[in-house]
Parts: C-alpha cells; sequence; structure tokens
C-alpha cells in the first residue's frame, strides 16, 4: 500500500515551497450536480493522467500477470488515492460570496484505465447545498501551490447534472491572459526556493478556470 499512494500522496504532501512552474499535469472534465429548486449539491471531478504516472501507478498490481489490470487490481490505488486526496480537499473548492464553503467526505468514487492512462472520477459533495439565485456559485480546481497544474479537456469539459431555476446559468470562464499569467511567472521564478510570501497567497487559483453558476 506504501507503493499504491501514488504521486497523489506524495504530490499532496509538496506543498511547503511556492512552485514556480508545475511539475505534474491532468486532463480535467467537471460537472456542478443541481438538487431540488436548482440549489448545487455536489461536484463532479474527472482527471485523465499521462501515460508516465499510468505506468508508474500501475507497477505491481497485476496481480495474476496477465498483462491487464482488472477493476479488482486497481481498486486498492483508487481508494488509496481518495484517501489522499481528503487531506487536501480533494484540490477543489467551490466558493460563494468569496467564502469557501465546507464540503463532505467523497464517497462515490472510481477509476478506469483506457488507451494506456488512468482517469480518476469522483463526487466532492457540498456541506450544505449553495443556491445560485443567492450568488453566484464558483467551482475551482487547483492545487493552492501550483505543484499540480489541472487543464480542461477541450472537447466538452464541463456538464450540468440536474437543473438550475429558471433565468440561471452555467458558464466556464477562460483563464487568464498570457500576459496576466507570465507577469505571475516571473515573479515566482525570481524568489528562492524556500520563500514564502508576507500574507497567505493562493497562487493556484490565479491559473485555474472557473465554473459558475449564475442567475439573472
Amino acid at each position: 500500500m506504501k507503493r499504491i499512494a501514488f504521486a497523489i500522496s506524495s504530490l499532496c504532501l509538496a506543498a511547503g515551497s511556492v512552485q514556480a512552474h508545475p511539475h505534474v499535469w491532468s486532463s480535467m472534465r467537471t460537472a456542478m450536480i443541481a438538487g431540488d429548486l436548482g440549489v448545487i449539491k455536489a461536484v463532479g471531478i474527472e482527471w485523465t493522467f499521462d501515460e508516465t504516472y499510468t505506468q508508474f501507478a500501475l507497477e505491481g498490481l497485476d496481480i495474476n500477470s496477465d498483462g491487464t489490470f482488472d477493476e479488482a487490481e486497481i481498486k486498492p490505488l483508487t481508494d488509496e488515492n481518495i484517501k489522499s486526496l481528503e487531506e487536501s480537499q480533494y484540490f477543489t473548492y467551490v466558493r460563494q460570496n468569496g467564502t469557501v464553503l465546507p464540503i463532505g467526505k467523497v464517497t462515490d468514487y472510481g477509476q478506469s484505465l483506457k488507451d494506456g492512462k488512468l482517469t480518476l472520477f469522483f463526487v466532492v459533495p457540498l456541506a450544505t447545498p449553495a443556491d445560485p439565485k443567492t450568488a453566484p456559485v464558483e467551482l475551482q480546481v487547483y492545487d493552492p501551490d501550483f505543484f499540480i497544474a489541472f487543464d480542461y479537456v477541450p472537447d466538452e469539459p464541463t456538464k450540468l447534472t440536474g437543473t438550475l431555476a429558471e433565468g440561471c446559468a452555467m458558464t466556464l470562464k477562460p483563464l487568464q491572459t498570457e500576459t496576466e499569467m507570465d507577469a505571475t511567472r516571473e515573479m515566482l521564478a525570481d524568489k528562492p526556493q524556500d520563500w514564502t510570501p508576507d500574507q497567505p497567497t493562493d497562487f493556484g487559483s490565479m491559473f485555474a478556470q472557473s465554473l459558475i453558476a449564475k442567475c439573472g
């Protein structure tokens, strides 16, 4: 199980020093899950990892040595990933009125292997459903220390499960401009490895797209 803890365990523990550039990349899709009366009750997250990580993560898991990985062989890796991610809030931040909303524990999750890549998917419940009619509900997925980069896929990056109230819509905002991001990158690149800002700074959010449910 120690080896199964993946990069995600290592990555969750990698926080501490500000990184000028990400060291790990993942392709991503997200979803907002609406409940009764159009309130947001949960968000869905899907990450597809590259071949290099996949090979590392699957090493030693082919128990029957048949050259394939069935669901039972992958499950211990999946369980350990979700357990490790809980310590970092699953890198999932839902805000309303500028405040990060409390989330619950992930119990709905799974992982699949296709074309040499692992895809981890899970549902993050909100402790209390958020009503976009009251104020916009914003979802961002990112590593606060910018060690891991989560990039939306170009094809169907988001979806809505359920129905929002009339007059409400969900929108994926674009990234910052290259000029804006380059200025931040240059600032971070000039800092020593052990540098920390005078005030707590959420660098990861600067490079994260926002999925927003908004009414009116």
